[in-house]
């Protein structure tokens, strides 16, 4: 594939606007088959000169004609799918399953969802919106319980973590944390690497891993450059081109790992510990500190064997002497000294991390620290949304000076602040930039897990799930993470984990095994999706800029498709046990309290 060099590092607006036309700001989007040779026909034009006369409009004109015949076509195909996930759902309703008929008629809602959200035939946000309506008419689950799973606790812990994000990035705080880290790294490849993924995984953790890729791919494209301009003939340099796709290889995978780090990372987690609370009612509640203390070790080790695969695959006897180490300095010099918005911003992102590892108590095994929810008359009442959500109101209120926004902040032109101008930390144009369709899929997912629990049918599919059985609990989870993996390379990992993670409770009660030992390896799984670009928004985001070829992400995501099976296993029966202070394979009192 060509090598364009389409995105200009001091024009990063560029890259955001290529990117989302192929990308949603979410874990989901759509793509569009051919968007690998419109970025070659995009280089080739670089190199060609054009009478801009009939003829180029002729062309341009057939270009059109051929997108809109794509366009009708892959229309066909969505409705065709569509069509039949709707009548393999009535199917299913008119088959008999149990002595519940609403075990049939939820089955039949969950396949005709399930088809949808896999094939997109329909918006994936308009698919969450069916149980508002099909499980009120068929008398499943009233409207007013239904309705109330797309406004919880959940939900808006997940809107404080993304109100956060966009105020570090209305105030350039992402680009200072970044390079700052990149000045630590020196110029060897091996390092150059381990800064960048180390800077994505961060901020992964707290910000989306889609705009944590568009974050930093603009540095990438700095060191890349720099690499090629220093190095003769460098469009056909065959060791710039095994750095580049180091590089941004590295950026894609790290986005994905870091958002299993902590409960905020990626919205499995967020699935997870909502559907936790709804199907083991006296199950422990699932803290951010406590899901720090399991997610942080399993993905850093993660990301250890994505940087040793991508060293060992395209930086070895790598010469990087011709880069210029004052690069990185000099980029981060030219952001100026902090302003005062950044110390607030950043005093208080750090505040919101340390109430949530600290608002309950954290036992160890000679001492326990005392949550500071313990000082309010009902510390159970207190959640990390409290938190969240306190942080947030605070954002909207402290006050700003507008000419020290980031020139490329969200919601907003240039032109729309001028120096002097007053404005708070965080305002309502730039909150409204958020994702709000992932706000709604997420409802959408605990509507149909809400639907499982009260029409008997997670009860149902745990008991048919009894024939794996034979297998022994390691291997169990093995299979299961495994045909996770490659069916995320396919799906949305939102619409994914709403399906599965049900479905590994209900398997983990009628094999009478521990449920975390299934349901989180689940839905760390949902976030392992390395081989496709149309996997997961980063994948996409990498791969638009033509410096990632298709055979080397493939190559790269079966291998590590594979090292993410094991390493999911090793978790499940090292880190998660021993953090969560329950036994891998017995069945704990709390999950024989079920509301299957």
């Amino acid at each position: 594939m060509a090598e364009p060099t389409f995105i200009s590092n001091e024009e990063p607006k560029d890259l955001e606007a290529d990117a989302r036309d192929s990308i949603e700001a979410t874990d989901t989007y759509e793509y569009n088959k051919d968007s690998s040779e419109d970025v070659e026909e995009t280089a080739s034009a670089e190199n060609h000169e054009f009478n801009r006369g009939d003829g180029l409009k002729a062309d341009g004109d057939l270009a059109i004609e051929e997108y809109e015949a794509n366009q009708h076509k892959c229309f066909k195909v969505k409705a065709f799918f569509c069509i039949v996930g709707m009548i393999v759902g009535v199917v299913f309703c008119f088959y008999e399953l149990g002595d519940d008929r609403k075990v049939n008629q939820t089955l039949a809602i969950a396949i005709w969802m399930a088809t949808l959200w896999l094939t997109e035939a329909i918006p994936l946000v308009v698919t969450a919106f069916l149980p508002i309506v099909l499980f009120p008419l068929f008398g499943i689950v009233s409207s007013k319980a239904i309705t109330a799973q797309y406004a919880n606790n959940t939900i808006f812990l997940f809107i404080s973590g993304f109100l956060m994000a966009l105020t570090l990035q209305r105030w350039n705080l992402h680009r200072r944390f970044s390079l700052k880290l990149l000045t630590w790294c020196g110029v060897r490849p091996q390092l150059l690497l381990l800064g960048i993924m180390g800077g994505t995984f961060f901020l992964s953790m707290f910000v989306s891993n889609t705009a944590t890729s568009l974050m930093m791919v603009p540095n990438a494209l700095s060191i890349c450059r720099s690499v090629e301009e220093s190095t003769p003939n460098h469009r056909g340099n065959q060791e710039s081109r095994r750095f580049s796709t180091a590089i941004f290889l590295g950026i894609a995978y790290a986005a994905n790992v870091g958002g299993m780090a902590s409960l905020l990372g990626t919205p499995p987690n967020l699935v997870f510990q909502k559907q936790l609370a709804l199907i083991f009612p006296e199950a422990p509640e699932m803290t951010f500190a406590t899901w720090l203390g399991f997610g942080l070790p399993i993905s850093l080790i993660m990301s250890f064997f994505i940087w040793a695969y991508l060293s060992v695959m395209y930086l070895r006897n790598l010469d990087m002497g011709s880069v210029d180490r004052d690069l990185f300095k000099n980029q981060y010099e030219a952001l100026g000294p902090w302003t005062r918005e950044q110390v607030i911003v950043a005093t208080l992102f750090t505040l919101e991390a340390l109430l949530w590892v600290f608002r309950k108590d954290l036992e160890f095994e000679n001492a326990t620290i005392k949550g500071w929810s313990n000082l309010f008359p009902e510390p159970s009442a207190i959640a990390d949304a409290t938190v969240g959500m306190g942080i947030a109101i605070l954002l909207f209120i402290w006050p700003g000076d507008g000419k020290n926004m980031a020139g490329d902040a969200p919601g907003y032109e240039s032109e729309d602040v001028t120096p002097g101008d007053r404005t708070t930390l965080l305002d309502w144009k730039t909150a409204n930039t958020m994702p709000y369709d992932i706000v709604f899929l997420f409802g959408g997912g605990f509507a149909l897990a809400k639907a499982f629990v009260e029409s008997g049918l997670s009860a149902f599919l745990g008991e048919e799930l009894k024939g794996f059985d034979s297998l022994s609990t390691p291997g169990l989870v093995f299979v299961v993470v495994f045909i996770i993996i490659w069916l995320t390379e396919l799906t949305s990992n939102t619409a994914t984990s709403n399906i599965m993670i049900p479905i590994a409770a209900s398997l983990a009660i009628a094999l009478e095994t521990n449920p975390y030992t299934l349901m989180i390896p689940v839905t760390f799984a949902c976030s392992c999706a390395f081989a496709l670009p149309i996997a997961t928004p980063p994948n996409m985001v990498v791969f638009s800029t033509g410096r990632v070829p298709l055979r080397e992400m493939n190559k790269g995501g079966l291998v590590l498709n594979m090292i993410s099976s094991v390493v999911l296993l090793m978790g499940a029966f090292t880190f998660i046990p021993w953090v969560l202070k329950e036994d891998a394979t017995s069945f704990p009192e709390w999950a024989k309290t079920t509301a299957l």
